[in-house]
């Protein structure tokens, strides 16, 4: 089971980055960021942590996002998709 905590706690901190996608970089300062900018995704990653409020996912080569691959993330705020290749979202992608 994945627990969410709050923010601002060192165990906030740990657990942004335990969870970090293995292609990205993730930072948690005022809240959690992974960025998997540039990094030749042809794929999302299959998890995110639970508590990322922005992910960048600019300049990778994307086609689709399947169902349900944001919409476990409820405190994400920023969402960067620019400059990919992405041709079909899937109905509940962010649900």
């Amino acid at each position: 089971s994945v627990l969410c905590l709050l923010p601002h706690s060192a165990l906030a901190r740990w657990a942004c980055v335990r969870a970090c996608p293995a292609s990205c970089t993730c930072t948690q300062e005022k809240s959690c960021s992974v960025l998997c900018d540039r990094s030749g995704l042809a794929e999302l990653p299959k998890e995110f942590p639970c508590e990322a409020s922005a992910i960048n996912l600019e300049k990778n080569r994307l086609r689709f996002l399947s169902e349900r691959a944001f919409g476990t993330l409820p405190s994400l705020k920023s969402l960067t998709l620019d400059h990919n290749n992405i041709s079909f979202i899937t109905p509940g992608a962010f649900k």
